[in-house]
């Protein structure tokens, strides 16, 4: 029996998704809860990673439990010995050969950006902050240039890590609400840094101390020509990762 399951996280207290040694991690403060419960280690398996400070209200893993618990009981004991930054949403039993990493068919972050001098205590862990004026339509314009199958490779910090840095990107979509900015991205996967440095290249666009045709650049590996630095992590959260529905025995 193989398992499926949704967690939502507040990323400021942790190093990022990935079990390390030394340092509190989503994973690794997953995998002790599943200790707990089951008497035995257990690994889980995640979609990807979210670096520190990324947040997720449904980031998805896999795991083969060493026995059977009945998928509520399981529920509703993970979530009794979790800590209040970490919960999980949902747990289904899927296919033995299904892999939380590999069956992804898209996943989608969303950026959220005040304009302003200060943030609220309520948004502090959740927005950047910028206090510069923007202009949103050059923006808005600058975002669909980034729809389609496009080599990333200078929107990620480690390129040389990966085998391509191709990515897809199916949809992009950015929504204002007074002084707040919602910036959505919906693709088949994501490099390191990738939307962090996105957003501070829109930024720079916004500021209108680039323009498209710098943008453009970015784009040929010959040029010379630096996409922007990462912005903050804690704007950033991971809101969902979607699946083939046949993995998910009729469940959303």
């Amino acid at each position: 029996m193989r398992i499926l399951a949704f967690a939502s996280y507040l990323g400021t207290y942790f190093n990022g998704w990935q079990r390390q040694k030394k340092e509190r991690t989503v994973q690794g403060t997953i995998e002790e809860a599943l200790k707990k419960i089951y008497k035995n280690k257990v690994n889980i398996v995640g979609a990807g990673r979210t670096d520190a400070g990324v947040h997720a209200e449904n980031q998805a893993f896999h795991f083969n439990p060493p026995f059977k618990i009945n998928i509520e009981n399981l529920y509703f004991a993970l979530n009794s010995v979790l800590p209040w930054d970490v919960k999980i949403n949902k747990l289904i039993e899927t296919e033995e050969n299904f892999h939380s990493r590999k069956n992804v068919k898209s996943k989608v972050y969303l950026y959220r950006l005040k304009i302003g001098e200060f943030l609220s205590p309520l948004e502090y862990l959740t927005y950047a902050l910028t206090k510069y004026k923007l202009d949103l339509n050059k923006m808005q314009e600058a975002l669909r240039f980034f729809e389609g199958e496009k080599d990333f490779y200078k929107f990620t910090v480690l390129p040389h890590l990966y085998e391509s840095t191709k990515r897809k990107i199916i949809k992009t979509k950015i929504e204002i609400k007074n002084d707040k900015v919602f910036i959505y991205f919906e693709g088949n996967g994501f490099l390191r840094y990738q939307i962090r440095r996105i957003i501070g290249t829109l930024i720079e666009i916004g500021r209108e101390k680039k323009d498209l045709d710098w943008l453009a650049s970015l784009f040929d590996k010959n040029s010379r020509e630096e996409a922007s630095a990462p912005v903050e992590a804690k704007g950033l959260t991971l809101l969902k990762v979607n699946y083939p529905k046949r993995y998910l025995y009729g469940n959303n």
